[in-house]
């Protein structure tokens, strides 16, 4: 949790990219008054071995690409935004369950 937080507390951190599961973690066990860094923490389903920092660009960067905010942005998770996170219908059967079918 040390680097993550660190990292979501810097100002030229726009937001980080981690497993819904991490997230969901990092809620648990966070105080609840203390959770606004969460709020850059936004979901990436296919990894959770590691985490993706998204660096702010400088203003009038032409090449820079802008993410969205995502659900992440939004809150820290403690409402029901994390909930479909983890049911059926956020994992798609990959092709060769697909197949199997």
């Amino acid at each position: 949790m040390g680097i993550l937080k660190f990292s979501a507390q810097k100002p030229q951190i726009e937001h980080i990219f981690v497993h819904h599961g991490i997230k969901k973690h990092l809620r648990d066990i966070t105080v609840s008054n203390s959770q606004s860094w969460l709020r850059r923490m936004q979901f990436y389903l296919r990894d959770n071995l590691h985490f993706y920092l998204h660096l702010k660009y400088k203003s009038g960067c032409f090449a820079c690409l802008s993410y969205p905010p995502g659900i992440g942005i939004k809150g820290s998770g403690r409402d029901s935004s994390l909930d479909w996170w983890f049911t059926d219908a956020s994992h798609p059967p990959r092709n060769n369950e697909r197949l199997h079918k």
